[in-house]
């Protein structure tokens, strides 16, 4: 069987019926270092740089797993019902994240957006594009970019490095031509910009590393697909949020 990451028709064939066991194994670990990296920060307050250098490795590997998804052609209407529950389970996480970022509420601006709503307008992003919506679409996702620029987790340097990731895995994890060349150098370039909106997004680079080693080593690798995991891993994003809450509030202010 041809490896996944080398054909792109390929690996849209087999993930519709199939997971690509890679990426579930970088999204438990991307998981795994998200809970690290907010309780390294809102917990230990960032105290332990290695804990706070492997927490940031979260964001990356989590939105190179998710555009791979969509490189590979996935349809429309899962990207339509995506970034609708994205921007559901951003709400439902909105209470953690106030009260863990001790967030004021603003007249001009009343919600704190968390990563999730990132992930939703990049999805909206791609699902209007494929429609070729321009016009009262066009104004909208420039109004969310402007939103999630100014007040979204990693801001303009996290949509710029979820584009350069969509890029690239639609050129494949193993570069075989000057346009794959260039995607991952803009790979690169994207997650060195990440330092600019945090000094250990530069870390980035090496969640891009181990994310390309671990899609060559298990690049034969495939698990049935039955049920879509995706939803459960929104519903963990919310839950460790409330926990993290819990024991913010345990630790300092009991």
């Amino acid at each position: 069987m041809e490896p996944p990451i080398n054909s792109l028709l390929t690996a849209g064939n087999n993930l519709r019926k199939h997971y690509i066991f890679g990426l579930d194994v970088v999204k438990w670990l991307a998981f795994g270092l998200m809970v690290i990296d907010h309780i390294s920060e809102y917990i230990l307050n960032d105290e332990y740089r290695f804990i706070a250098m492997l927490g940031r490795m979260a964001f990356p590997l989590f939105a190179l797993s998710f555009t791979y998804h969509i490189a590979l052609g996935q349809n429309n209407s899962s990207l339509h019902k995506q970034w609708g529950r994205l921007v559901l389970f951003g709400l439902l996480s909105v209470p953690a994240i106030s009260f863990l970022t001790g967030w004021s509420m603003d007249w001009w601006w009343p919600l704190p957006l968390n990563i999730l709503f990132t992930f939703a307008l990049f999805s909206y992003m791609m699902y209007s594009y494929r429609r070729k919506e321009h016009g009262i679409q066009a104004v909208f996702i420039l109004l969310c970019a402007f939103a999630i620029i100014l007040m979204g987790d990693y801001g303009f340097p996290g949509l710029c490095f979820m584009l350069a990731s969509y890029h690239y895995n639609k050129h494949g994890i193993i570069v075989s031509s000057k346009k794959g060349i260039f995607a991952f150098i803009a790979l690169m370039a994207a997650a060195y910009f990440l330092k600019i909106v945090d000094p250990l997004g530069v870390y980035a680079i090496s969640a891009v590393a181990l994310y390309v080693g671990i899609m060559i080593l298990t690049r034969n690798k495939y698990l049935e697909k039955k049920n879509s995991s995706s939803t459960l891993f929104y519903w963990l994003y919310v839950l460790h949020l409330y926990v993290t809450a819990f024991l913010y509030w345990v630790y300092f202010k009991t």
